[in-house]
C-alpha cells in the first residue's frame, strides 16, 4: 500500500481519511487496497488519514495479520468495545471517504453493507461520508508501465487467436464439416493456456441468435453449428499471469457468406459508427485540455444508436474500466445502467463496446483505449468491417 500516495490524493480532494471496511471478504476493494490475504473472519477497519500514521482496527481473535503492520493497532474485544475503539480512532469531523456510493449508483464502488455505514455515521454523527470512487480510480485503475507493455502483448495474442478461430472455421466450411460454438470456444481456450493467459470466464463464441443475448454463454445443451450463412460473434478477454499484468478484452464479427445481408449490415454500421464517435469525443475533449466523464462517452454512442432506429435493442452500458481485472475501478461509460460521472483520467484503460441485438441475430463491436501522454488512443485493432468467411 502506497500510503503517501494515497495521503496526496486525499488532501488534493479535501478529504480527512480514507475508512476501509471488511467483512469476510464482502469488500474486495479494501482487501485490494491494504493488501490483505489470507483467513480474516472477523470485522477490520484501516483508517488512512490525510495527515500522520494510518490505524488498523481488527479482533483480538485474529492479530496474526497485522502484527507486522506500518502504523498504530487498535485489537478490540466484542461490539461494545469496537465502538469504542471505532469513535477513539476516527476523526471527529470532516468528508471521510468509504467503499459507498449513493443510493447505489455506482455498483461498484458501493461495498460497505446498510449497517456499516449507519454504525460510523452513529457513532461519528460530525462525519460526512462520501463515496471513495474517485480515489479509488486515481490510485487503483492506473496502469503501470509494465501493466500497459503486458496489455500489448495480450491484445497480440488476442488478435492472433481470434485470426486462428476464423482460419478453423473457414477451413470447416470449405470441408463441409462444420465446427460449433463449443469446439471454437475450446480452441481459445487451449490457445490460451499456450500462450500461459488468464481469464475469469471462458470467451463467448455466438451464432446468429445466441448473439442475440449479450453474455450468451455456449453449452453443449444449445450448441449451434457455425453453417453458411451464419452471423458469427466472437468475444475474448485475457491477460497474462503476472501482479501487474493488465487485461486485453476485444469482440470481433463474421459473417460465414460472400455477402453481409443488408439487416445485418446496416446494424453492424450502427454499432461501428456509434464505437467510433465515443473514441472520436474522447480524443477531442483530451486534445482541448477538457474533462470527459464516462456518461458521456455512452450518451454519445447511445444516442447515435438510437438514431438509427436500435435504441431499444442497446441494453448495456457502451464500455467498463479495464486493468488489473476485465471490469476494473475506474470510470465506466454508462448512462444506462448507472451514470458514471468520473472523469477519464490519464494513466487508465476502458472499453468501447457497443452493440445491437435483435431476436435473428446480435451485433457487437469492441476496442480497448488507454489514455496515454497523447490522449486516448485504441490499443485493439478497430473492425471497420463485418468479416466475410465464403463456404466455397
Amino acid at each position: 500500500m502506497n500510503i503517501e500516495r494515497i495521503q496526496e490524493l486525499l488532501r488534493n480532494e479535501g478529504l480527512v481519511g480514507w475508512l476501509l471496511a471488511d467483512f469476510q471478504g464482502i469488500n474486495s476493494i479494501a482487501c485490494r487496497v491494504a493488501r490483505l490475504e489470507g483467513m480474516i473472519t472477523r470485522r477490520w477497519f484501516c483508517l488512512i488519514p490525510a495527515e500522520g500514521p494510518i490505524s488498523w482496527i481488527y479482533s483480538r481473535v485474529e492479530p496474526g495479520l497485522f502484527t507486522d503492520r506500518p502504523g498504530h493497532r487498535f485489537p478490540y474485544a466484542g461490539y461494545e468495545d469496537l465502538d469504542r475503539v471505532l469513535t477513539q480512532v476516527l476523526p471527529g469531523e470532516g468528508r471521510l471517504a468509504m467503499e459507498y456510493s449513493p443510493r447505489g449508483a455506482l455498483p461498484t464502488a458501493s461495498r460497505v453493507d446498510a449497517g456499516t455505514f449507519e454504525r460510523i455515521r452513529t457513532l461519528c454523527p460530525s462525519l460526512d461520508i462520501v463515496s471513495s470512487c474517485e480515489l479509488l480510480q486515481s490510485y487503483v485503475a492506473l496502469w503501470t508501465p509494465e501493466g500497459l507493455a503486458s496489455h500489448h502483448r495480450a491484445v497480440d495474442h488476442l488478435i492472433r487467436l481470434k485470426d486462428e478461430a476464423l482460419a478453423a472455421v473457414e477451413q470447416s466450411l470449405q470441408t463441409g464439416t462444420y465446427l460449433s460454438e463449443c469446439s471454437i470456444q475450446n480452441l481459445l481456450v487451449e490457445g490460451f493456456q499456450k500462450a500461459d493467459l488468464i481469464t475469469n470466464h471462458p470467451p463467448i463464441v455466438a451464432v446468429d441468435e445466441h448473439a442475440g443475448n449479450p453474455h450468451y454463454a455456449p453449452h453443449p445443451d444449445q450448441d449451434r453449428r457455425i453453417e453458411p450463412n451464419r452471423v458469427l460473434l466472437i468475444d475474448l478477454w485475457a491477460k497474462e499471469n503476472g501482479p501487474e499484468s493488465v487485461y486485453a478484452d476485444i469482440t470481433w464479427m463474421a459473417y460465414t457468406g460472400s455477402t453481409v445481408p443488408a439487416p445485418v449490415q446496416k446494424a453492424w454500421e450502427a454499432v461501428r459508427d456509434g464505437r467510433d464517435a465515443a473514441l472520436r469525443l474522447a480524443q477531442e475533449r483530451f486534445a482541448r485540455n477538457q474533462r470527459v466523464e464516462g456518461w458521456e462517452l455512452d450518451r454519445i454512442t447511445r444516442d447515435l444508436i438510437t438514431s438509427r432506429g436500435y435504441g431499444e435493442n442497446f441494453v448495456h452500458r457502451t464500455g467498463h474500466s479495464l486493468g488489473l481485472e476485465d471490469h476494473a475501478d475506474g470510470a465506466n461509460l454508462d448512462d444506462y445502467e448507472s451514470r458514471d460521472t468520473r472523469p477519464l483520467i490519464p494513466d487508465t484503460g476502458f472499453t468501447i463496446e457497443p452493440g445491437v441485438y435483435l431476436p435473428e441475430f446480435g451485433i457487437r463491436s469492441e476496442i480497448d483505449v488507454f489514455i496515454g501522454p497523447h490522449g486516448p488512443e485504441a490499443t485493439t485493432p478497430c473492425q471497420e468491417s463485418i468479416d466475410t468467411i465464403p463456404p466455397h
